[in-house]
């Protein structure tokens, strides 16, 4: 990564200005110099349960799922940090992450969170949200509220995988794709490191639920707004998704280019050749 050619003091200047870097987004294993960058409400529970297994890391308070249980876990072999705090001591470290289109992500926040649970977080609470409200009205405020004020389960996916001007995840897997892409990282670690995670167990799954109602989402107004508050997610994950006319309303607006990047952005291995995509 660029950020180990630069004196080690320095190498957090490329988190200033983004409040995501200072959370605890990332979990760094040692033994392994492998680091995982979770995203909320896209398969963190699976991966965080693998991990915990094969690190033999066990609590009897928390469950994998839990950030406490990565908190107080034996800080030699696993550890919770932030990515400022990553960036600046685990720079020879090899990241992944998982990414899922936006507007499933709300799909499956609404299902989880304000259809399956009778109370609500005070986030969601200060942005007007109540239980069981109609789908087309959660898109709406979550469209309407900023990354600054938004429950951490929607907060934008490039906001929490950035550093600076660029991403820190070394790979970047889309859970459209988990079997596949779960092979590449399970192969990279394994080359690695010499452990096979094996298989990515199914935990906490709402997408069957989830996808039903994502087809309920047929109103143009609706995407094009998750589209606009999304956008550099859309731009950076998942660019053939926006619709050309969107695209070039949403680059007016914001004075980009039309031609965006092709997926995925960030990637660093030399084990895998779908790893090696987006090298110069």
């Amino acid at each position: 990564m660029w950020l180990s050619c630069l004196p080690q003091g320095w190498r957090a200047i490329a988190t200033i200005g983004n409040p995501m870097s200072r959370v605890g987004h990332v979990i760094a294993i040692h033994p392994w110099k492998i680091a995982f960058a979770r995203v909320p409400k896209v398969a963190t529970t699976s991966v965080r349960h693998l991990l915990a297994r094969h690190l033999a890391l066990t609590s009897q308070e928390y469950r994998p799922s839990n950030d406490a249980f990565w908190i107080n876990a034996d800080q030699r072999v696993a550890t919770l940090v932030s990515p400022r705090r990553f960036a600046r001591e685990m720079p020879d470290y090899w990241c992944f992450t998982i990414v899922r289109d936006p507007l499933s992500r709300i799909v499956s926040c609404y299902n989880n969170k304000i259809i399956r649970n009778s109370t609500l977080s005070k986030r969601f609470a200060a942005m007007g949200c109540y239980s069981g409200m109609p789908l087309p009205a959660f898109i709406e405020r979550v469209c309407a509220t900023p990354d600054s004020e938004i429950d951490i389960h929607l907060v934008s996916q490039f906001a929490i995988l950035r550093r600076g001007f660029r991403l820190y995840p070394d790979y970047v897997g889309r859970i459209e794709t988990l079997d596949a892409d779960w092979s590449v990282i399970r192969a990279e670690i394994h080359a690695r490191t010499g452990a096979d995670l094996g298989p990515l167990p199914q935990k906490n799954v709402t997408r069957e639920a989830s996808a039903a109602r994502l087809d309920d989402v047929k109103d143009s107004r609706l995407r094009r707004m998750v589209f606009e508050r999304y956008w550099k997610d859309y731009r950076y994950f998942y660019p053939e998704r926006i619709p050309f006319l969107d695209r070039c309303a949403i680059a007016m607006r914001r004075g980009l280019a039309l031609r965006w990047p092709k997926f995925p952005v960030a990637a660093k291995s030399s084990h895998h050749p779908r790893a090696n995509a987006g090298r110069p």
